[in-house]
Order: C-alpha cells, then structure tokens, then sequence
C-alpha cells in the first residue's frame, strides 16, 4: 500500500532504529497522536523498502483481524495505527512467530494501546518498544536552524560533561537566537506538525484538535470510560499544577478514578511525575509526586493560553516543565523536599547533582545550597545567566 513521496524531517529515534534494524525482532513505535510516527514509517519503507498499511483502512483492519498472514507480500512490513485493533497483540505475535527470521515487522500505535492492547504480554522477547515524542527542543532548533542547532549541540555536550564530572562549565558563544527559540517553543511545543504551521491562529487549531483526539479518540474510547467530560476536567487540572506536588484531592474524583486517569495518562506519554529523592531520613518527603506535560504545546492547549511566556505568571513553572523534559531524556530524575519545605526541583542521583530552576536572575537559593552541603553534591542553576562560580549559573536554552 503506497501512497507518494512523503516530506520527512530527521527525528532522533531514526539512529536507534538502524542500530536495531538488522535484528530479529519487531520494531514497536508507541507515542502520542500526530507526533510523527505515520511519517516516520513511511520515511523507512522509502529507506529500506516494503509495504506499508494502515488499520484505519477498514479492509486492512478486516484483514489484519482474520487472516494477517495475507498481509505478508514482502519481507518488511510496515503496520500503523495497530491500536485500532482489539486483538492487536496476538495478531502480532501470531505474524512474528510465523516469518521469524524471514520478515520485518515495523508497527505503530497512540496512547497506551500496548496496554489495552496487551501488545506488550504478547510480544515479550519478541520486540523492541520504542517511543516516539513530539520534538524535543534539541530537534525543535535542528529544524528551524541547522547553525543554532549546532551551537546547542556543543553546549549540550560541554553541560552534560561538567555533569558528569568531565571539565568546567563554559558554554559556547553565538546563543543569543536559541533563547527566543526556547521560547518559542514553550509556548507551542514539538507537534510535527504545529511546528511547521506559520499561522498563529492554524497553530492554535491544530493543538486543540489534538488535545480533542488524544483524550476523546485515543484516551476515553481506548479505555471505554464512561465519563468524557470528567477524563477531560482532570487532565485540565493536572494543566494547572505542573511543576506542584501532586494532590488527588485536587482532581476532584475519587482516588480510585483519579488512579486510573494518572496511569493511563503517565503510559500515553501525555504526563511524567517525578518522584521525590530519599535517603530514608525522616524530615524527607516519602510519596508525593510532581507533574510535568511531555510537550508544553498540548498543556497550553488544555488552557487555552498561548501568550508569550515571559508575561505570565507561571513562567517559572513552564522553564522548569522544559528543563525537566531536556533533562529527563538523558537522565532519570527525581526531587528533593522536606518537610519543612526546603527543596530542589530535580536531582540526578549518579553522579549526585542537585539542579535548580529561576525564572530571571538567580536569587534565594538555600534551598540548592542545603542540598549540596547535606549530601556533598555538584549543584547547578538554570536561569537566565551565566556565572561559572562558587555555585554555577547557566542558561535554561543551553541544554
């Protein structure tokens, strides 16, 4: 099933798929509606060939569903939208189990269809599950400006040295375009296609028709909850709190409910919630969470706002939302607070360093300077300056 030359920009999850292409097992590309995965399929059936189908094509979703081995013609085979397919997992653990060896299955899916789906119990030891995001802001630049990006490129690499304890921290020069470029991207995120709409107002269409699908389409009718308008309320409050611990007593439903929408929401890539930092002292914050939206774009959406960052009230929380995000790409992160409500909003625990978010200038910071002389680790401020000592400042659009 072939349908043109599709127009592809490079996504960073295309290196990883030709380390893996050469091995046996299923490539299965999960992520959130409309970021790419369509495209991305189609590029690699342009790049190593094969056919590729979509189960909203009803014959195909008929096909797929009684006889999927009818749908083998070549030896790469490309399925997408597998969600749509209540017996998505044993359909694909049927196809694998029969060509093995002998064909390449690539299949895509929205939402937590691999949940729902139970793609994942079926595939066990016979797949590779990959995720597919909107554009992260290193991709976001690489496609706006190929010079920018490389001068982020390198600052990226010198910060996450100085990390990992390899050299001083000392950025590049040339940086004055990628801080209006972060900006940018706070406000309208990393949705392929939102990023290359020029219009403000197309833009603002396209992340409210997403919102819509992903929670109506891919969200309520995937886990039949009965309750749209509830589904929704929730994910708008959780809009609301990013950045903020987490209270269940905020979303007003039942904790049961409020359970299931987190989880589902956490497994569709839609929410992250970090964890707090312990080492089993009792003053330490044991369970609370916080959350963060996987793309800024969408959570904007959700709030209907889309006025520039620097002149809302909450812009300190949406710079620590997209420092979580570059951050948790190459790090896993946790928080720190205590009881008595000192705090530091991430911390990578190896090696050991404690990194704190300021919206301007970098001001009342015992609560990083605590953490460092408690537990004797390296300390970091993102902000919007740069200062190499005692303490470290570095620009939030560096990294």
């Amino acid at each position: 099933m072939n349908t043109g030359k599709i127009q592809y920009k490079e996504r960073n999850l295309e290196k990883k798929i030709d380390r893996l292409w050469g091995e046996k097992e299923m490539l299965v590309i999960k992520g959130p509606r409309q970021a790419g995965k369509t495209t991305l399929l189609r590029h690699l059936q342009e790049k190593y060939g094969g056919t590729y189908y979509t189960l909203e094509d009803e014959e195909v979703l008929r096909s797929f569903n009684s006889n999927p081995e009818l749908l083998v013609d070549s030896q790469v085979i490309f399925i997408d939208e597998v969600q749509l397919s209540p017996f998505a997992g044993r359909r694909l653990k049927f196809l694998y189990d029969k060509f093995e060896g002998e064909v390449k299955f690539v299949v895509s899916g929205s939402g937590a269809f691999d949940l729902k789906r139970e793609v994942g119990a079926s595939l066990v030891g016979r797949a590779f599950f990959l995720s597919l995001l909107p554009l992260s802001f290193e991709e976001f630049v690489k496609w706006k400006s190929p010079l920018s990006w490389r001068i982020l490129a390198e600052n990226k690499k010198r910060l996450f040295d100085f990390i990992q304890g390899k050299g001083e921290i000392e950025p590049m020069g040339g940086w004055e375009a990628l801080r209006e470029l972060a900006l940018q991207y706070m406000v309208w995120g990393g949705y392929p296609a939102v990023v290359l709409t020029k219009d403000r107002e197309m833009k603002k269409e396209r992340l409210k028709n997403i919102v819509e699908l992903t929670v109506e389409r891919d969200l309520v009718r995937l886990f039949s909850f009965q309750d749209i308008g509830r589904m929704k309320k929730v994910v708008k409050t959780l809009s609301s709190r990013i950045g903020r611990l987490l209270k269940m007593s905020d979303l007003e439903v039942d904790f049961k409910t409020a359970e299931k929408y987190i989880g589902v929401l956490e497994y569709s890539q839609i929410i992250s919630l970090l964890e707090p930092f312990h080492r089993n002292e009792r003053t330490a914050l044991r369970k609370a969470r916080k959350v963060y939206f996987c793309d800024l774009g969408f959570r904007n959406a959700l709030l209907n706002n889309f006025s520039d960052i620097e002149t809302r009230e909450n812009a300190g929380f949406l710079i620590e939302n997209f420092v979580f995000r570059q951050l948790c790409y190459d790090f896993p992160l946790k928080y720190w607070r205590t009881t008595n409500k000192t705090e530091v909003d991430f911390v990578i625990e190896e090696p050991l360093v404690a990194i704190e978010v300021k919206f301007g200038k970098a001001k009342a910071l015992r609560g990083i300077k605590s953490f460092m002389d408690k537990y004797g680790a390296k300390g970091i401020v993102m902000c919007e300056e740069f200062k190499k000592a005692p303490l470290p400042r570095y620009p939030f659009w560096l990294m």
